[in-house]
Protein backbone atom coordinates (compact mmCIF):
# COMPACT_ATOMS: atom_id res chain seq x y z
CA UNK A 1 0.00 0.00 0.00
CA UNK A 2 1.28 3.44 -0.87
CA UNK A 3 0.08 6.61 0.80
CA UNK A 4 0.22 9.83 -1.20
CA UNK A 5 2.15 12.60 0.53
CA UNK A 6 2.70 15.09 -2.29
CA UNK A 7 -0.09 17.35 -1.00
CA UNK A 8 1.70 17.65 2.35
CA UNK A 9 5.15 18.69 1.12
CA UNK A 10 5.88 22.35 1.78
CA UNK A 11 2.99 22.91 4.21
CA UNK A 12 4.12 25.35 6.94
CA UNK A 13 5.22 24.22 10.40
CA UNK A 14 3.33 25.61 13.38
CA UNK A 15 3.12 24.26 16.93
CA UNK A 16 -0.19 22.46 17.61
CA UNK A 17 -1.20 22.67 13.94
CA UNK A 18 -3.21 19.62 12.87
CA UNK A 19 -3.74 20.44 9.21
CA UNK A 20 -4.80 20.66 6.58
CA UNK A 21 -2.93 23.92 5.96
CA UNK A 22 -0.24 23.74 8.69
CA UNK A 23 1.30 20.93 10.76
CA UNK A 24 3.61 20.34 13.67
CA UNK A 25 5.46 17.03 13.83
CA UNK A 26 2.72 15.29 15.84
CA UNK A 27 -0.05 16.70 13.64
CA UNK A 28 1.72 15.33 10.58
CA UNK A 29 2.14 11.90 12.21
CA UNK A 30 -1.59 11.94 13.04
CA UNK A 31 -2.41 12.74 9.40
CA UNK A 32 -0.10 10.04 8.06
CA UNK A 33 -1.55 7.46 10.44
CA UNK A 34 -5.09 8.54 9.47
CA UNK A 35 -4.21 7.99 5.82
CA UNK A 36 -3.01 4.53 6.81
CA UNK A 37 -6.36 3.80 8.53
CA UNK A 38 -5.10 4.28 12.11
CA UNK A 39 -6.49 6.80 14.60
CA UNK A 40 -3.99 7.89 17.22
CA UNK A 41 -4.49 10.20 20.22
CA UNK A 42 -3.99 13.92 19.93
CA UNK A 43 -1.89 15.88 22.41
CA UNK A 44 -1.35 19.57 22.78
CA UNK A 45 2.27 19.98 21.78
CA UNK A 46 4.43 21.86 24.25
CA UNK A 47 6.89 24.27 22.65
CA UNK A 48 9.88 23.47 24.87
CA UNK A 49 11.79 20.37 23.75
CA UNK A 50 12.21 19.22 27.37
CA UNK A 51 8.41 19.19 27.83
CA UNK A 52 7.91 17.48 24.48
CA UNK A 53 10.38 14.79 25.54
CA UNK A 54 8.54 14.18 28.85
CA UNK A 55 5.21 13.83 27.01
CA UNK A 56 6.70 11.43 24.47
CA UNK A 57 8.31 9.22 27.14
CA UNK A 58 5.03 9.12 29.10
CA UNK A 59 2.95 8.12 26.06
CA UNK A 60 5.41 5.61 24.61
CA UNK A 61 3.59 2.76 26.42
CA UNK A 62 0.91 3.01 23.71
CA UNK A 63 3.44 2.20 21.02
CA UNK A 64 5.25 -1.02 20.11
CA UNK A 65 8.80 -0.94 18.83
CA UNK A 66 9.05 -2.45 15.33
CA UNK A 67 11.66 -2.97 12.67
CA UNK A 68 12.07 -0.20 10.14
CA UNK A 69 9.00 -0.61 7.95
CA UNK A 70 7.00 1.80 5.76
CA UNK A 71 4.66 4.08 7.70
CA UNK A 72 6.19 3.26 11.08
CA UNK A 73 6.58 6.29 13.30
CA UNK A 74 10.15 7.39 13.88
CA UNK A 75 11.00 8.57 17.38
CA UNK A 76 13.99 10.93 17.22
CA UNK A 77 16.28 13.03 19.39
CA UNK A 78 16.71 16.74 18.98
CA UNK A 79 19.34 18.25 21.21
CA UNK A 80 19.94 15.40 23.67
CA UNK A 81 16.40 14.17 24.32
CA UNK A 82 13.78 12.35 22.22
CA UNK A 83 11.52 15.20 21.13
CA UNK A 84 10.64 14.75 17.46
CA UNK A 85 8.64 12.33 15.31
CA UNK A 86 8.34 11.56 11.63
CA UNK A 87 7.04 8.76 9.44
CA UNK A 88 9.26 6.35 7.55
CA UNK A 89 8.29 6.18 3.87
CA UNK A 90 10.63 3.41 2.75
CA UNK A 91 13.62 3.58 0.43
CA UNK A 92 15.68 5.40 3.08
CA UNK A 93 13.36 8.41 3.33
CA UNK A 94 10.98 9.87 5.90
CA UNK A 95 8.51 12.73 6.11
CA UNK A 96 8.33 15.17 9.00
CA UNK A 97 7.20 18.65 9.92
CA UNK A 98 10.46 20.40 10.62
CA UNK A 99 10.61 23.39 12.90
CA UNK A 100 14.08 24.30 11.63
CA UNK A 101 13.01 24.39 7.97
CA UNK A 102 9.53 25.64 8.97
CA UNK A 103 7.76 23.15 6.71
CA UNK A 104 6.78 19.58 5.95
CA UNK A 105 9.55 17.88 4.03
CA UNK A 106 10.95 14.54 2.98
CA UNK A 107 14.52 13.80 4.00
CA UNK A 108 16.94 10.94 3.73
CA UNK A 109 17.36 8.92 6.91
CA UNK A 110 21.14 8.83 6.59
CA UNK A 111 21.30 12.46 7.76
CA UNK A 112 19.31 11.56 10.90
CA UNK A 113 20.65 8.06 11.71
CA UNK A 114 22.43 9.13 14.90
CA UNK A 115 19.23 10.79 16.17
CA UNK A 116 16.79 7.91 15.60
CA UNK A 117 15.68 6.28 18.85
CA UNK A 118 13.45 3.71 17.15
CA UNK A 119 10.53 2.87 14.90
CA UNK A 120 7.07 2.30 16.37
CA UNK A 121 3.49 1.36 15.60
CA UNK A 122 0.47 2.40 17.63
CA UNK A 123 -1.10 -0.36 19.75
CA UNK A 124 -3.30 1.78 22.03
CA UNK A 125 -3.60 1.92 25.78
Amino acid sequence: MSISVSDLIGKPFEYNARGPEKYDCWGLVMEMQRRNGIKIPDYESPTAWQDISKLMRRELVQWERVDQEPYSVMYMKLATQPSHVGVYLGFGKFIHASESSEMVRIERIRFWENNIVGYYKYIGA
